[in-house]
């Protein structure tokens, strides 16, 4: 009897052993996911028709008619999330960085010149956005732009977005900022007031003046749409060697601005891929073209010496796709992060006004993500001296 007792024993403390040390092993084996947003890269298109130019009879025949098309495709990298535990042990905050960049192709066709225009847009920058935990999120976003065409010098400009976001509760929170854009054919700063309304996993309405209004519904679990307006432009280095400005300047500045008025609906089959398609009526289209030597403000505007604002409306189409890859934390119900989520995709990395789909956001009611979290997912945060 006494022999099965110390066999007993012995095979016990074998077992113990075999116990913590594929504890131990499992432990240093399993990582969590480092960052709450996902790695994304998209591409978008945008084109609008052609329409015809009546405010100087001499330039307007030498320009001709006026048509624009765009690709868009950037990207945004976390590369450093950390979370704080405050002081009451029970709220986290976080810090989020981000490598953002932007390179933009497009082609403003005018039917008289003989040799076109090709326009390349390109930023790489930074993203900071911090979350207090407790409803206040700042949002940051600084990058250095160059856009010209193909035949001009190339010349460094800067894009920044600063906006503070109050989540008063699940269906409400205001915004505070500025910026300093070109979005609207030349370099303006402007202040950033907004609110949402409506919670973002269901039907919510979001106005980012002066950024965009839209009201935004799910259609089923694959599907969302939203009617929308919204501002798209920029401001380019352009070359004078077609003699649009009589002076003998070598460089010039093309300036745009117009206001989509759209639908759009957006696929979204799984948190890695999404699609969109958008079309509707654009209004209040201008350009303009300007030279530093013809007149420029204390403020650093430039007068242009044509200017075209009353531009027939017209129809456009805008497209595009988003990847998402990398493990991210987990996140449900927690509106602060889902604030951040949007904010992060209604701002664009390149002072575009045209960015990735917003799939992040986990999908009211869906709990699929969830029930597939097993033992494995958690086992690096149970120690065997828990059990006991």
């Amino acid at each position: 009897m006494l022999r099965i007792h110390i066999l007993l024993l012995l095979l016990s403390i074998t077992n113990f052993a075999l116990s913590a040390k594929d504890s131990s092993f499992v432990k240093t084996e399993v990582k969590s996911p480092k960052h709450y947003i996902s790695n994304c890269v998209y591409s978008n298109y945008y084109s609008n028709q052609e329409r015809h130019l009546s405010i100087s009879p001499k330039l307007d025949k030498q320009l001709g008619s006026y048509k624009y098309s765009e690709i868009n495709t950037g990207f945004y990298l976390p590369f450093f999330t950390r979370d704080y535990v405050r002081k009451d042990s029970v709220t986290i905050s976080n810090l989020h960085l981000l490598f953002v960049g932007n390179f933009l192709t497009a082609k403003p066709v005018f039917s008289a010149l003989s040799e076109q225009h090709h326009l390349y847009k390109v930023s790489l920058g930074l993203r900071m956005i911090h979350n207090n935990g407790k409803k206040n999120i700042w949002f940051y976003n600084g990058t250095p732009v160059t856009a010209r065409d193909q035949y001009s010098s190339p010349s460094t400009k800067y894009a920044s977005i600063l906006v503070f976001n109050r989540t008063v509760s699940q269906k409400f929170s205001y915004r505070l900022g500025l910026t300093k854009t070109f979005i609207f054919g030349n370099r303006v700063r402007l202040p950033i007031i907004g609110f949402r309304v409506g919670p973002l996993d269901g039907i919510y309405m979001s106005m980012m003046l002066p950024r965009n209004i839209s009201l935004n519904f799910p259609m089923g679990k694959k599907f969302t749409g939203s009617f929308y307006i919204k501002p798209l432009g920029g401001l380019y280095d352009f070359s004078n060697r077609d003699s649009i400005y009589s002076a003998n300047d070598d460089n010039i500045q093309f300036g745009r601005y117009e206001f989509l008025n759209g639908l759009r609906l957006d696929y979204n089959p799984n948190k890695n891929f999404s699609m969109f398609l958008s079309g509707g009526v654009t209004k209040y289209n201008a350009i303009s073209f300007a030279s530093v030597d013809f007149q420029t403000n204390k403020r650093g505007l430039i007068a242009p010496f044509y200017i075209q604002k009353n531009l027939s409306p017209s129809l456009f189409i805008n497209w595009g796709v988003t990847l998402r890859f990398g493990k991210t934390k987990k996140v449900y119900n927690n509106m602060n992060m889902y604030d951040v989520f949007e904010l992060n995709n209604t701002f664009d990395p390149g002072d575009n006004n045209d960015g990735p789909s917003n799939g992040n956001i986990p999908k009211k009611g869906d709990m699929k993500d969830i029930k597939k979290i097993q033992y494995k997912d958690v086992q690096d945060l149970i120690q065997l001296e828990d059990l006991y």
